[in-house]
């Protein structure tokens, strides 16, 4: 848009430190000056932010066993800054919510025996029934906010600590996003979290999301930030607390699907103007000035800024061709059918990839567990706490394709897939567990699931794959419907027939049947 089109853009943000740098980027194509940028401290606060970077000796500890150092702190941090004013307190996994939350109490408990004085006193009130966990918290005025929660537990939660009922809520650091939950103190227990793969710090930007939600104008004068961290961490962090930490181009981690989105588009039609495209972007300026965020340890890479990236836009379309995206024919680029189609479907193009080789006489099972491995599943996580009941629903006489195990994050996306094709209650007893609530797990497979197999469709009529697209089509409408064609949960695609009626109906149709034979 920035290159096709004469704009006028307001950026707003309260996070972004290098704002002149962007400005910068946002100016005027022909080389004129910036865009004009206006910068507003912290005197412009409703409610002053204080913030605190305290560091603790790691002594060679692993980040597990660091988390459960940073435990025994939080209820100092606590005595010292709560001040009976509501508190939010972020970890980076549900497991770690749930150790924090049942430190402080266990903290708790041990100065009321010592009649020392409280940073807070519980209200007294009813509680409905509840999730196990939250049971004994509550009582003392501490709760526990994260995903594997059902959404009416959260909504209490949010509601009693909004209405000051509850003083000590310990999320993960997800809330910091999708929640307006202001409070007085923020405590940010580690800065370290587990991506599935490796240890990995909080990027900048979730750190200062986290911080913005101390300060409360309508009731406070000021707001407090608290960072338990590593030693080591604490002058990293003690910058970013003074807004010294710049904001950094993600472009290169998708690069492959923003170029194919400008040659459907037509911005970009060969090499040339693929060259220019990505002299427009952020990233294009922000690798030369900080080489080594993105890699390059050394600084500037062999053969100069120039060579590097006219290298690196030869390659993504050279990966992009391969996929089967564009067309790349001596410097000039075209889009592919698949191309289009990834680009309005919004589909990655490792999954484009993925779709495009199933084979002509693929099964429903073979649709089914290709599309589990998109790479739009790539954040999906199975926890070591969560296999057993993946592996107790792989019994269910409606998962028709079942495994011996789940051991992998692609099975537990396929399981799951076919525990909605069999329309399995996955809020059953049996099925209930502390790491993760599946009616949950499974809304968030499923909603990537019908964009994908429309792009199977679209994809098999590109080919002229018959087979594959009349597998696919019924693939498909069973998804839509949330159940096999061939099972009687098929009724529930119907408006207002849910689980009950639908017993219901089916045990009538019995009796019926019977009783005229």
């Amino acid at each position: 848009m920035k290159m096709r089109a004469k704009s006028r853009f307001i950026l707003v943000s309260a996070t972004v430190p290098n704002a002149s740098d962007i400005a910068t980027w946002i100016g005027p194509r022909d080389g004129g000056e910036s865009a004009i940028c206006l910068k507003f401290g912290n005197e412009y606060r409703p409610c002053k932010l204080t913030q605190h970077v305290q560091g603790y000796r790691r002594n060679n500890a692993s980040s597990f066993q660091f988390d459960r150092t940073l435990d025994g702190k939080v209820f100092g941090a606590l005595q010292k800054y709560c001040d009976a004013k509501p508190t939010l307190i972020f970890c980076a996994t549900r497991k770690g919510a749930v150790a924090t939350a049942q430190r402080i109490v266990k903290d708790y408990k041990e100065m009321q025996t010592k009649h020392a004085v409280l940073p807070w006193k519980p209200i007294k009130q009813e509680w409905p029934k509840m999730h196990s966990d939250l049971a004994e918290l509550v009582s003392f005025g501490v709760a526990i906010h994260h995903a594997g929660l059902s959404p009416e537990d959260r909504r209490l939660i949010e509601d009693r600590f909004l209405t000051g009922k509850l003083f000590i809520v310990v999320a993960t650091s997800t809330l910091a996003v999708g929640v307006n939950l202001p409070c007085r103190t923020v405590i940010i227990k580690g800065v370290e979290l587990w991506d599935g793969s490796k240890t990995r710090e909080y990027s900048d930007l979730d750190v200062l999301q986290m911080m913005g939600r101390a300060g409360r104008p309508q009731f406070d004068k000021e707001g407090v930030a608290v960072i338990l961290c590593d030693l080591e961490q604490r002058q990293k962090y003690e910058k970013l607390t003074q807004a010294s930490t710049v904001i950094e181009s993600s472009l290169h981690l998708s690069l492959a699907e923003h170029l194919n989105s400008e040659i459907v588009l037509g911005t970009v039609g060969d090499v040339k103007s693929g060259r220019e495209w990505i002299k427009n972007t952020f990233f294009y300026r922000r690798i030369q000035v900080n080489p080594v965020y993105y890699g390059f340890l050394s600084g500037i890479p062999a053969g100069g800024w120039e060579a590097y990236f006219d290298n690196l836009v030869e390659q993504t379309l050279a990966n992009l061709t391969s996929s089967q995206m564009i067309e790349y024919k001596e410097g000039l680029v075209n889009a592919t059918a698949f191309g289009n189609l990834a680009s309005r479907l919004y589909v990655k193009r490792p999954s484009m990839k993925l779709i495009i080789e199933i084979p002509e006489l693929a099964t429903k099972k073979d649709v089914l567990l290709a599309l589990s491995q998109a790479d739009e599943y790539k954040e999906v996580r199975l926890r070591q706490g969560e296999r057993s009941v993946y592996n107790k629903l792989c019994q269910h006489s409606d998962i028709r394709f079942g495994l011996k195990k789940v051991e992998r994050a692609h099975e537990k996306v396929y399981i799951l897939l076919q525990a909605i094709l069999g329309n399995i209650s996955l809020g059953a007893t049996e099925y209930q567990n502390r790491d993760s609530i599946l009616p949950l797990e499974a809304t968030r497979v499923y909603k990537h699931a019908i964009r994908l197999m429309s792009c199977v469709i679209e994809a098999a009529v590109s080919r002229g794959a018959g087979s594959l697209l009349k597998t696919s089509l019924e693939l498909y409408r069973s998804l839509k419907a949330k159940g096999w064609e061939d099972r009687p949960t098929v009724l529930r695609q119907l408006e207002g027939i849910g689980e009950k009626a639908m017993q219901a109906w089916l045990e009538f149709i019995s009796r019926d049947f019977l009783s005229s034979h």
